[in-house]
């Protein structure tokens, strides 16, 4: 990531200018347990976003948490009986799969399988339910936090462009121009099947910054409009 984007990234990541490595989603009665993990991430040197408050449901609340999901790079989820049936869970659970959050359970306690959701189900488990097995499945868990970091960064902060731009009635004067647009194109013609791939809102907040100049923005363009698009209505313009 050049040096003006990651100016940008700290500028934008959310109302209070922070960004995250990390945001932990779990039931408060786990919470020994999520002290242990946010204890080794951030001796790994990780930025992490814990709340440690008893829900209060307020808009400001929500605000935040939603803002901190959107502002982080790995959405860690806790997996336990409890988090499981918590709608607080479920809420945060909802917002990092709208955002194509790269996710990571971790098995803390036994749960039952028919009960763990499809966006938990498909990525990799990091099974912590042996006290002796932590230092292990931590250090994995760091190393899947640093699996392709630029490419996460770079996903976290056109996200949250893009949410800015839709949030502001996709005023012009809030898309991507000079180093921003040329890192988004960059970042998009290197995905190469990393993940999480481009969502459908960092498209749609990509491609009217491009101005079809050349065959290859022509070709970016068109890329981007299939992405952003539904498939019923590229058939109905087809």
């Amino acid at each position: 990531m050049s040096a003006s984007a990651e100016r940008q990234r700290s500028a934008d990541m959310s109302a209070a200018s922070a960004w995250f490595d990390v945001f932990i989603c779990y039931s408060r009665r786990d919470r020994e347990f999520v002290e242990r993990i946010n204890a080794a991430l951030g001796d790994g040197g990780k930025n992490v976003y814990v709340d440690w408050r008893i829900p209060d449901w307020s808009p400001d609340y929500e605000n935040e948490l939603l803002g901190a999901i959107d502002a982080s790079d790995t959405f860690v989820f806790v997996l336990s009986p409890d988090s499981l049936a918590s709608p607080h869970c479920k809420f945060e659970l909802d917002r990092a799969v709208d955002q194509g959050k790269r996710i990571r359970p971790l098995l803390c306690r036994d749960v039952d399988d028919s009960a763990v959701p499809e966006a938990l189900r498909k990525p990799q488990w990091l099974d912590f339910r042996r006290d002796d097995a932590f230092a292990d499945e931590a250090a994995r868990l760091l190393a899947a936090v640093n699996v392709d970091a630029d490419w996460v960064q770079e996903h976290t902060r056109i996200g949250v462009r893009a949410g800015e731009w839709d949030r502001n009635g996709r005023d012009p004067s809030f898309l991507l121009r000079g180093s921003d647009l040329r890192d988004a194109e960059g970042w998009l013609a290197g995905q190469g099947g990393k993940e999480p791939a481009p969502t459908e809102r960092s498209c749609s907040g990509i491609a009217p910054s491009i101005s079809a100049t050349t065959p290859r923005r022509e070709a970016l363009r068109f890329t981007l409009w299939r992405r952003s698009t539904p498939a019923t209505s590229i058939e109905a313009c087809s």
